[in-house]
Formats: C-alpha cells, structure tokens, sequence
C-alpha cells in the first residue's frame, strides 16, 4: 500500500483449488500457481511486482511447494517481467482468429 491504497496485488492458488486453469500433466508435484498478479500502472517498474512475488515465494515454500506457474501471453509486456524473475514458458496454446469472411475455408 502506497498512501491509504493499494498498488499491487498477487493471488496464488493450492494445487487443489477448483479455480485452478492447468491440467495435471501440465503441474508438476507441490506446486503453486499464480492466479492473478497486477500492479498499479504508476508503480510498474518501481519493484512492488518483484516485492509481492518474494513475499509470495517464502510463503510458498513454508507451505511445502516446490515450484510455481504462472500463466502469460509471452507476447505480452509482462513476459518481460515474468521471464527475469526465472520463468520459462513449457506449454504454448495455438490459436485461430475467427474470421466471419473465411469461416466455411478449411485449411
């Protein structure tokens, strides 16, 4: 909190949470996932991100995870972010745009 108001904000999620986007395959054993992370846009780059994330990992390892995931659009500008903090990406979802103009073309 800066001033009375929040700038920043990181949600982690049990291996166990309904909530939870990866499939099995995808986590591996003890892990911890974050669901949701955001930083006040004036704040960017002034270390609260990286703060939270710290905080978050020794609570994470106090709780016996031993890895975390987050899920990034690697074109993002928070793949920068994620990347320097030691993620890597091991899963990419291929996409189509759906196009009303060419929806009956098969490709």
């Amino acid at each position: 909190m800066a001033d009375d108001r929040v700038v920043g904000l990181l949600i982690l999620e049990k291996p166990t949470s309904p909530q939870r986007s990866q499939t099995p395959l995808q986590s591996p054993p003890r892990a911890v996932s974050i669901d949701w992370a955001w930083t006040a846009p004036e704040m960017r780059s002034g270390g609260v991100g990286a703060a939270l994330f710290a905080h978050a990992m020794v609570w994470a390892r106090e709780a016996g995870h031993t890895s975390c995931m987050v899920d990034f659009m690697t074109a993002s500008r928070a793949a920068r972010f994620w990347r320097n903090l030691g993620f890597q990406p091991v899963s990419y979802l291929p996409h189509r745009v759906v196009d009303d103009r060419v929806a009956w073309a098969r490709r």
